[in-house]
């Protein structure tokens, strides 16, 4: 849903719409009426401005983040988990009647009514990779800028579908999809610009990312071990990261996604395979030896030296049984779906229908 055009004569605003997910979750949970300021907002998203403005609109144009609020009785605006509405105090100034429903109140001139979602907190979505240079040659693409409010928790809301997430210079959000180079510019140690919605947080720095990386709930398990193998300058796998003091098995894993196998190798490295890969054909090795700097009870890999895994999923539930066997006649019992197939299986049935 995108942003429109303030309808009040405040002074105006650089707001970035960002995409929602609408998803169903529990009823909100009213907080209160809260002062907004126009230079340090309560919250960060100004989502929609309508003439039908509900609390409801607002609750669904919100979905996917953690609080919401009305404001100025046509205004909509989003916060992500760790949004600090009390920040400029309580109001007494939520007056103005919602056009959409004159039983509700939407807040008033910079006046927040605000809610929260009433939900089980989810499970880390994310994980923190490391800090890393940028340059005019840009890591990943930016998604919003000069956000006052911007907190890690935005960032990760704002970049919702991409692989990787990073903030930087203390107020930008940056996306990246799989695949992402995230080190090509190296490692970084200036990560230290506070975020301003969560001075808690360290948002990047001058060129200095602070990488990202999500995190899916996935079919147990998602990778088996299978040897340590030798590897040569014929490579058995395709270098996917390189030098990563963070390398951890599951970092692989994730970098390899989409891959059929993957490796580790020299501590740092994370290699990637397709189906069909010929992990063995340099043969098997013992010197899968070197401890993984994210995890140094793992082992990734050696000097030309594998950790190969491959990737396994859970066989699906079978979506048919076995009835009986029926007699047919020209007053058929069904109706015909394929004929004279040479390739017939009860599987190909199944998809056919």
């Amino acid at each position: 849903m995108c942003c429109t055009a303030p309808m009040d004569t405040r002074p105006s605003e650089t707001t970035p719409c960002v995409a929602k997910t609408i998803a169903a979750r529990g009823g909100p949970l009213s907080l209160g009426c809260f002062n907004d300021d126009g230079d340090d907002r309560i919250m960060d998203d100004r989502a929609l401005v309508d003439t039908s403005m509900t609390t409801e609109l607002c609750e669904l144009t919100c979905a996917g983040s953690s609080y919401f609020s009305t404001q100025y009785g046509r205004e909509c605006w989003c916060g992500p988990a760790g949004t600090d509405y009390e920040k400029h105090g309580e109001s007494t100034e939520c007056t103005y009647e919602c056009p959409g429903n004159p039983d509700e109140t939407c807040g008033g001139f910079y006046a927040a009514s605000a809610y929260a979602y009433s939900t089980v907190e989810p499970t880390p979505t994310f994980s923190y990779v490391g800090c890393f240079q940028d340059d005019q040659d840009r890591i990943m693409e930016l998604a919003l800028t000069e956000s006052s409010s911007m907190t890690t928790e935005l960032c990760e809301l704002t970049c919702a579908g991409s692989y990787y997430f990073s903030t930087q210079y203390g107020r930008e959000c940056w996306c990246g999809p799989a695949g992402t180079d995230y080190e090509k510019h190296g490692e970084s140690t200036e990560c230290t610009y506070e975020c301003p919605g969560n001075p808690d947080e360290t948002c990047g720095g001058f060129y200095a990312a602070s990488v990202y990386a999500y995190s899916t709930v996935e079919p147990t398990p998602t990778f088996s071990y299978v040897g340590c193998f030798q590897d040569d300058q014929d490579r058995i796998m395709e270098l996917a990261l390189t030098e990563s003091s963070s390398m951890t098995t599951e970092l692989c894993e994730l970098t390899c996604a989409g891959s059929s196998y993957f490796s580790t190798q020299y501590g740092r490295e994370c290699w990637c395979g397709p189906a069909g890969t010929d992990y063995e054909k340099h043969g098997e090795s013992t010197e899968c030896t070197y401890e993984c700097p994210g995890n140094p009870d793992e082992t990734c890999g050696g000097f030309y030296a594998a950790s190969v895994y491959a990737y396994s999923t859970v066989e699906p539930t079978p979506t048919f049984s076995y009835v009986g066997c029926f007699q047919d006649d020209q007053d058929r019992i069904m109706e015909l779906a394929l004929t004279d197939s040479f390739s017939m299986t009860m599987e190909y049935v199944r998809v056919a229908e």
